[in-house]
């Protein structure tokens, strides 16, 4: 990913904080078959450096090949984002549209489990605490298990971009609030107070 310095995110934390409040992900396999699979994924932030992901997929996913397999991944997380008008600054015959953004980038090698039962639960309890899949009979519960591949994936590297303006001039900033804050849509409203 392009990341220009006044763009970069370097903070693991803040990196990490994305990946928590962002968690349905683009999982991108970086071998041959490239798939690419959306899908909600757990982090473990006390996991390694830079924390360790959890997931599972369909054992009938293509991408199931290159978890099992430790084919290297590449997840990423989408973070608010917002279109910015060129007539929010002070000067709107000098500026063109664009879009502010913060994205992270995790890069690791998949370990698949022996048991995907315990990543369906932490999922589960993280979404809706009242359900969980020992609810199931036991011939749907050995089904799941059986249909879906579970996997971990240690973060070897954290890449974070946080598009903000901050490479305009406090003026242009403010116009861009402003315009922002004026709008309805959460995600301007989250753009607009990353960007104060």
């Amino acid at each position: 990913m392009f990341v220009p310095p006044a763009f970069r995110l370097d903070d693991v934390t803040a990196c990490q904080q994305v990946l928590t409040d962002h968690p349905f992900m683009l999982l991108i396999d970086r071998g041959p078959a490239a798939e690419l699979t959306h899908l909600p994924l757990t982090l473990v932030a006390e996991e390694g450096p830079f924390g360790t992901l959890y997931g599972h997929v369909a054992r009938a996913n293509p991408h199931t090949g290159s978890l099992i397999a430790g084919v290297p991944q590449t997840v990423v997380a989408s973070g608010p984002h917002a279109y910015i008008s060129p007539t929010w600054y002070p000067d709107p015959s000098a500026n063109v549209p664009t879009w502010n953004y913060v994205v992270v980038h995790a890069d690791g090698t998949p370990e698949p489990l022996s048991d995907p039962l315990p990543v369906v639960r932490a999922l589960s309890a993280q979404y809706e605490p009242s359900w969980h899949p020992d609810l199931l009979a036991p011939e749907q519960l050995r089904g799941l298990a059986a249909a879906i591949v579970a996997f971990r994936l240690p973060i070897s590297r954290l890449t974070g971009k946080a598009k903000l303006s901050q490479n305009r001039k406090p003026a242009d900033r403010a116009g861009l609030v402003s315009g922002l804050a004026q709008r309805p849509d959460p995600l301007d409203q989250a753009i607009a107070a990353l960007m104060r």
